[in-house]
């Protein structure tokens, strides 16, 4: 993943980032990591990322490579206003399932699992792209990969995990704001269970997603034990 941090006062950073970003900065005060993402003025989601406090008392932005640039290209333009210039690195993080609630680094959980971060490497049962995949569905946890589908943060679960209603003004904020308290909910991402095995040919995935209206199957899985 890349990490990028920011070079100046920490006052400076706090400001920028909680203007602009969708998570509440303030959460870091009982957490190691927070969920945020950086909408444009439409509300539509540009990249979602980590946001950490570092031991050198400097946020950091943990994203991914492939949506680095599109918080790059957004963010540069109000450096100059805040006197802040960006460090980007690479970095390594640990992505842990469990099922204990207590762990400052737990950045989601349902369906009685959770997802922790780590910048350690400790002895963990590694998953392979798939089965991580499924696990993440399973929790009904949408991983955002795309800087230029237009998902609206209620359109794919973030309006629970990544945005603060709370924290005033930010990005995209109105519309946000206006969904989320004027507006039913029309879209949702959810685990279905399904004991006939004509699901687990890669087809039905593909004739699912043509045939049905109302949504489409992101993923189809053997049973987990």
């Amino acid at each position: 993943m890349s990490c990028i941090s920011f070079e100046g006062k920490l006052e400076n950073v706090f400001d920028l980032l909680q203007g602009q970003i969708t998570a509440d900065l303030k959460k870091l005060e009982n957490t190691d990591f927070i969920l945020s993402c950086l909408c444009n003025e439409k509300g539509y989601i540009l990249c979602d990322f980590l946001v950490t406090l570092s031991k050198k008392n400097n946020f950091q932005i943990m994203i991914k490579k492939s949506l680095s640039d599109a918080f790059e290209s957004e963010i540069l333009k109000f450096l100059p206003f805040y006197n802040l210039s960006i460090v980007k690195e690479q970095i390594d993080l640990v992505f842990v399932f469990n099922n204990s609630p207590l762990l400052k680094n737990r950045i989601f959980s349902k369906n009685g699992l959770g997802l922790a971060v780590t910048k350690k490497e400790g002895r963990f049962e590694t998953l392979d792209e798939k089965q991580a995949q499924i696990n993440l569905s399973l929790m009904s946890f949408f991983n955002f990969t795309n800087a230029t589908s237009k998902k609206r943060p209620h359109d794919v679960g973030f309006n629970k995990t990544h945005v603060s209603f709370d924290k005033g003004c930010f990005r995209g904020q109105e519309i946000i704001a206006r969904t989320n308290y004027l507006s039913k909910s029309s879209k949702q991402i959810f685990p279905i269970f399904l004991d006939f095995d004509e699901f687990l040919d890669p087809k039905y995935k593909e004739l699912q997603r043509n045939q049905v209206d109302d949504g489409y199957i992101l993923l189809v899985s053997e049973k987990i034990n």
